[in-house]
């Protein structure tokens, strides 16, 4: 959501930027529109960085990287949920699988060659393993 506003806001920036131009005005206006969207970026990051505990920080950044907790968790943990009301979704006997990753040593798997009566077709199947 935050991109998609940034995104717009600079896109607003460059519309006034360019009736700036256009209508023969200095660039004055065009820096005050800078400025406030500079100062808006600044707002809103505060806002952001207002809604992680200050006791504990992000768990899963420093300051723009990942953190290690973030790839232990991605390493070994199968499932995961922000909160814990998300899993009332699903039905209490679903199953959760863990996405298969191939090894470096094992070999990419060829779609099986299936005979068809309008010669040999090839089949994608996915493996749910």
């Amino acid at each position: 959501m935050l991109d998609s506003l940034w995104l717009f806001l600079l896109q607003e920036a460059d519309v006034h930027d360019d009736e700036a131009t256009d209508d023969g005005r200095s660039h004055d206006a065009a820096d005050a529109v800078y400025h406030h969207y500079v100062n808006l970026h600044s707002e809103l990051q505060m806002e952001m960085e207002a809604l992680i505990n200050p006791n504990f920080g992000s768990v899963f950044r420093v300051e723009s990287h990942p953190s290690q907790f973030a790839f232990s968790a991605q390493r070994y943990v199968d499932i995961y949920s922000s909160r814990l009301k998300n899993f009332l979704e699903y039905p209490k006997n679903y199953t959760f699988y863990p996405e298969r990753m191939r090894l470096p040593h094992e070999p990419t798997p060829q779609p099986p060659i299936v005979a068809g009566s309008t010669g040999v077709q090839l089949a994608y199947l996915r493996c749910m393993c």
